[in-house]
């Protein structure tokens, strides 16, 4: 029954996790998954997430298969300002059933069509490429002092044809920390309307790099710009609800009848893989998207989980300067993660001789640092 299939490479960053539990060192540190946490190491649960879950109903009938309507329909308002009969939104099992869904969707509309995907980028956006047995391409996403080199970027995108897709980090680029600026911005979409590329944003850190609101500035223009955009839009990591899977996309269409189709496909595609969406975290994120109160608070908790970051940043690289390493750069750099400059030897010496994990191309998570082991953190990659 089972001999035809084959054992796949367990996910690198899942993996690297496991092994740090299982390590027994005090002074151990981990760098590795895209979690928030704070200056104590702990995962914070927001007070707008628990002032919400104490205010929904127990009823736990089965949610509607796209999340409530009330979801689909404060989702859609809070990210474009407004609700249209050409934008169909759902909500999803995180941002990663996000990208799944959409990915589904561009393969079922067009199988000719190819994502293109930056190098690098997070590495599940190709799992989930090969699940679907979709076409992708990648474009070369490179920078020098935190500049990305848009030349490159439209230099590689020039082999693309009219119909594909680009996937694009809305913001905190992961695993560089390093984004186009708004100039940049313009000058990308300019390019692609001229060649009719398709945009496919994934955001999954809004909030994270200057503001909630602002941070989702490529997006908004774009949504403007082009008939077609596709969105993936994660929860899990601004609302802290990580094992509730809490997600959502947009896609806008042409028109009314293209996202009827698009709806349809939707709910046939989540209905034959989970049917239908987790009731609380449904519930809770609604909540918050519904109440003025509620987001003022959720902004006020992200303003600081951001500050905190920037100052992390600020000390560890000053940290790393004070010790005479070359790395630099990170304090221009936004969201979560960096792309430090160390080879994979390095990165596996840091592992085994000092307990700091981090993945293999040398992304690190820095909200994985805190007060009490960014100096050794430092410490140890200048030894190497």
């Amino acid at each position: 029954m089972f001999s035809n299939l084959k054992i796949y490479a367990t996910d690198p960053i899942l993996e690297l996790a496991l092994a740090y539990k299982e390590d027994p060192r005090s002074d151990k540190v981990d760098m590795t998954v895209g979690v928030y946490q704070d200056d104590h190491g702990r995962l914070p649960v927001m007070k707008c997430v628990e002032l919400a879950q104490s205010n929904i109903t127990k009823d736990k009938s089965y949610m509607p298969v796209l999340g409530s309507k009330s979801f689909c329909t404060s989702f859609e308002k809070y990210l474009t300002g407004g609700n249209s009969d050409c934008v169909a939104a759902s909500y999803t099992l995180g941002g990663t059933g996000a990208v799944r869904l959409i990915v589904d969707i561009i393969n079922k509309s067009n199988s000719q069509s190819v994502i293109w995907c930056s190098d690098p980028t997070w590495s599940n956006h190709f799992g989930i490429f090969d699940a679907v047995d979709v076409k992708y391409n990648k474009y070369g996403y490179q920078y020098k002092s935190n500049i990305v080199d848009l030349e490159k970027i439209k230099t590689d995108l020039s082999e693309a044809k009219e119909g594909d897709v680009v996937l694009l980090h809305g913001c905190c680029h992961n695993p560089t920390g390093v984004d186009l600026s708004q100039d940049q911005w313009k000058d990308l979409f300019e390019f692609m309307k001229d060649n009719k590329l398709i945009p496919f944003f994934d955001i999954a850190y809004d909030g994270f790099s200057k503001n909630h609101g602002e941070d989702r500035w490529s997006f908004n223009y774009a949504f403007e710009k082009f008939e077609t955009v596709f969105l993936s839009y994660s929860f899990s990591k601004i609302l802290g609800l990580y094992g509730e899977r809490s997600g959502g996309l947009l896609i806008k269409t042409p028109d009314s009848k293209s996202k009827a189709l698009v709806e349809s496909n939707i709910k046939k595609l989540v209905r034959s893989t989970y049917s239908n969406p987790p009731v609380s975290s449904v519930k809770v994120t609604n909540m918050i998207l519904e109440s003025d109160e509620l987001q003022t608070i959720w902004h006020e908790e992200l303003d600081v989980s951001r500050e905190r970051i920037i100052r992390i940043r600020n000390t560890f690289q000053e940290q790393l300067t004070q010790y005479g390493s070359a790395i630099d750069g990170i304090s221009g750099q936004r969201g979560l993660f960096s792309l430090l400059d160390l080879s994979i030897e390095q990165v596996q010496r840091l592992r085994n001789e000092y307990g700091v994990y981090l993945l293999d191309n040398g992304r690190a998570n820095l909200a994985g640092l805190n007060s009490g082991n960014v100096d050794y953190v430092a410490s140890a990659i200048a030894n190497l």
